[in-house]
């Protein structure tokens, strides 16, 4: 393992473990802080141990990742959850399209 890999597990789960003892102003925000950390924290260990799978699971990542951003948007602005659930659903419809794509089902032989 190279210092950069050491570096991307180390880094989340210090933050982490800072922020488990750090007072929050709004506890579903800080929840989802810290879910969102242990979610990097998981994802660059099972992306080293699992090297062959790791665009799945970065992928993966990433679509978990962007719907914890549309949660926190819409806890800290209190907008419309018609509008979180729109951005989440389409974020879901294009991630699936794009696994479809990228899995060689668009090919008819």
């Amino acid at each position: 393992m190279d210092i950069y890999s050491l570096a991307n597990i180390i880094i989340p789960c210090i933050t982490l473990v800072v922020s488990l003892f750090t007072p929050g102003v709004f506890v579903s925000c800080d929840r989802l802080f810290k879910g969102m950390l242990a979610l990097a924290a998981v994802t660059e260990l099972l992306g080293w141990l699992y090297s062959d799978s790791n665009a799945f699971l970065y992928n993966l990542y990433m679509l978990l990742l962007f719907h914890g951003y549309f949660y926190l948007y819409f806890l800290l602005n209190r907008s419309s959850k018609k509008r979180w659930l729109l951005n989440a659903g389409l974020l879901t419809f294009f991630w699936l399209a794009e696994l479809l794509y990228l899995n060689g089902i668009h090919h008819v032989n």
